[in-house]
């Protein structure tokens, strides 16, 4: 790996293609096509000088599809690759907020909308492959959103997590949230991360400060497990 330090991970449908994001003066996004045993700097096409990876994902439904958001002395831009991530291009894409992206989600079936939450807590959705952008927070508290997660089984079911308002949902795509916290999930809990089993999309996961809750009907209740620390991801 030539990154210094990895920020974020994506892996392709086979498991066989990888992309690490990371921060370094040059080749700070790596890949590697035998399962992350080797690894070779794979950013050609990325013009700006000196950056740091922020946010790096594989579209699901098709594994030449990728997107990487990257942050430098030239600013912030949203690049896409439509060869796996061996070669990159400039979107130009119109964000709308200048704040940093810090996470990223694609479609499970259409590569082309994505979903980011950047630094100021906010959550905006793209259905033309990342250039243009759309502030999509009805019905969610302002600017503390930390993540977002996507019903691979139900796409247009979202989960959000963020500062001290537990998990809120959507099934319109974003077009309006609404609290889900019930059970030992409260309204004051900080969430961190979310994840969907794709086997089982009744199974959610939500962690943050040494807890971790589960669902296991979709967000109607919730039962909490203690853990140490906070989980990030």
């Amino acid at each position: 790996l030539n990154a210094s330090t990895i920020r974020t991970l994506a892996i392709d449908g086979t498991g066989t293609v990888l992309l690490a994001g990371g921060v370094d003066t040059v080749n700070a996004i790596d890949r590697s096509t035998d399962g992350g045993l080797n690894w070779s700097g794979s950013d050609a096409g990325i013009t700006d000088d000196g950056f740091a990876t922020e946010a790096i994902v594989i579209s699901p439904s098709d594994a030449d599809r990728a997107y990487a958001a990257v942050r430098s002395l030239q600013g912030q831009r949203l690049y896409g690759s439509e060869d796996g991530g061996q070669t990159w291009r400039d979107l130009e894409a119109v964000l709308g907020s200048t704040a940093a992206i810090e996470r990223l989600q694609v479609h499970p079936t259409d590569p082309d909308t994505l979903y980011l939450v950047n630094a100021s807590g906010e959550v905006r959705k793209s259905t033309d492959a990342g250039v243009n952008w759309t502030l999509v927070t009805t019905g969610l508290p302002a600017g503390s959103v930390n993540v977002v997660a996507i019903d691979p089984g139900s796409p247009e079911t979202l989960y959000a997590g963020g500062n001290n308002f537990g998990v809120y949902r959507t099934t319109n795509g974003a077009g309006n949230w609404s609290a889900i916290n019930s059970g030992d999930l409260g309204s004051g809990v900080l969430i961190e991360s979310i994840g969907v089993n794709p086997h089982d999309t009744q199974q959610i996961l939500a962690a943050g400060s040494w807890s971790l809750f589960r669902s296991i009907d979709g967000g109607v209740t919730w039962s909490q497990h203690a853990i140490s620390g906070t989980v990030y991801g």
